[in-house]
């Protein structure tokens, strides 16, 4: 039985050309990663910015609301400042007289952490009932 010896060389014209294709590789999959993050950092911060402009709405919403409970027990409430509601606040303001003619008028102005929203509500008494007759957002 022969044993045959093999001769391997290796040609100076590709010695490095591995290592110089696995650097572009690797050049190019961080350039992906760091890319894919930067995406999914900007979505999450957008996000956030949806949520909190959301909450702002539901805290301007719940101003109204309050408004409309304090009309039923006052009906010469006029509004407040700064009413706390959850993490957020609301100026109310009412005008108006509650008649068809003169509906109340009433402006919830709520912010959160620098998002605001504002809603006006017009309601009116109709047989002694407090019924909103429409409610819109102002921009």
């Amino acid at each position: 039985m022969r044993i045959s010896k093999f001769n391997f060389q290796i040609s100076n014209h590709f010695s490095g050309q591995a290592l110089i294709m696995l650097l572009v590789f690797s050049i190019i999959a961080v350039t992906i990663t760091t890319a894919s993050v930067a995406i999914v950092i900007e979505n999450s911060k957008s996000g956030d910015r949806l949520n909190q402009g959301v909450m702002a709405g539901q805290i301007a919403k719940s101003g109204i609301e309050n408004a409309l409970i304090r009309i039923l027990r006052d009906p010469n409430y006029s509004g407040e400042n700064d009413l706390l509601i959850g993490d957020g606040s609301t100026d109310i303001v009412v005008s108006g007289a509650g008649t068809l003619v003169d509906p109340y008028i009433i402006i919830s102005d709520a912010s959160l952490d620098g998002y605001k929203k504002k809603i006006e509500t017009k309601a009116t008494y109709v047989n002694d009932i407090l019924k909103v007759v429409s409610e819109r957002e102002i921009y």
